[in-house]
């Protein structure tokens, strides 16, 4: 019983692991993106298309 419950917590904080480093990553790109999203918005009024 008590193995079961052992087994169960490690998953969970495997779980919980992966899902914090999906965040990180997620955070990141949308960090990179937004910025050159930025990039593109000055680009396109400075040229002005």
């Amino acid at each position: 019983c008590t193995k079961i419950n052992i087994r169960i917590i490690i998953i969970n904080k495997i779980c919980l692991y992966f899902i914090s480093i999906t965040l990180d990553i997620l955070n990141k790109l949308h960090i990179y993106m937004f910025k050159s999203m930025e990039h593109t918005q000055v680009f396109t009024r400075s040229y002005g298309c």
